[in-house]
């Protein structure tokens, strides 16, 4: 009977690939991601899935992206943040969760140093692909629907804050930490909701469209903003707030006068004493 194409990916806009047998994974032709991929309508495909084992979905294509949680703590992450939508249960166990992100590229979701890295899973987007449902798994298992829902549309911003825990900060924009509390501050930000370690929400100055833009970690003592790749410790958090710097400026710390003016407001607006470290 072959196999049949999900309605929620019958898109014009999505592209999907052909399958080596042997493996059930890696795509069976060359330039698969620029050439060699199909509409899934497209009368060579639809013959091909007729005999075929399993078949690839483009990521990237109409900022289609992919959540594949390997682990619980990404499945319960996300099932808890992100609105219902399309998933699939894997050969192996685990879930691919479609969304419609705007994202640019794929997220490793691993945290951790070299020797004790632990890998949670992948957020596949442009330039890679995923085994589509009604594929066989090299185990026997057949990739499955678990959710039929249509796939949902979020904002990076979202994205990112529901996924906090398990990315590394590869630009270092969190910024150094400081021992003055950030809790402290954390407490007169309205709209922020607990996500494990993560209080997220809306970015407390410039706003958010997704109402996910901004995240403070109180285990780290650290804030970060998403939309300016920015960050910093409770006294650049002050800062900002207070309009002494922008966010975007909050990555380069606070120069001499402002780092006085706002250790005057951090006592008297917010009553925190900075600690040792803070001082200058």
């Amino acid at each position: 009977m072959g196999i049949t194409i999900p309605k929620q990916l019958q898109n014009d806009k999505f592209r999907f690939i052909k399958i080596r047998s042997d493996t059930r994974k890696l795509p069976l032709e060359k330039e698969w991601q620029s050439k060699n991929n199909y509409k899934y309508n497209d009368p060579k495909f639809i013959e091909y899935l007729k005999d075929a084992k399993g078949y690839g979905v483009l990521c990237g294509c109409d900022h289609l992206a992919v959540i594949d949680a390997d682990t619980k703590e990404v499945e319960n992450a996300v099932t808890n943040g992100l609105p219902k939508t399309f998933v699939i249960e894997t050969g192996s166990g685990g879930y691919h969760y479609y969304i419609i992100p705007d994202l640019d590229n794929k997220i490793v979701l691993q945290i951790g140093e070299k020797k004790n890295r632990k890998h949670y899973g992948e957020v596949q987007s442009t330039g890679n692909q995923v085994i589509g449902s009604g594929s066989l798994h090299p185990s026997g298992n057949k990739y499955k629907i678990k959710i039929n829902a249509d796939i949902a549309t979020i904002t990076k911003e979202k994205l990112h804050g529901v996924l906090a825990d398990f990315i590394e900060d590869k630009t270092a924009a969190w910024g150094d930490g400081s021992e003055t509390p950030i809790s402290a501050i954390a407490g007169e930000i309205s709209g922020l909701k607990r996500y494990g370690k993560e209080l997220q929400g809306s970015h407390p100055i410039h706003g958010s469209t997704g109402g996910m833009n901004f995240t403070i970690n109180t285990e780290k003592n650290l804030w970060h903003c998403f939309r300016c790749n920015t960050g910093g410790d409770a006294l650049t958090l002050v800062a900002v707030m207070e309009k002494i710097i922008t966010c975007s400026e909050a990555k380069n710390g606070l120069q001499k006068g402002k780092f006085v003016k706002t250790i005057k407001i951090a006592k008297e607006k917010y009553g925190i004493e900075p600690k040792n470290k803070d001082k200058r």
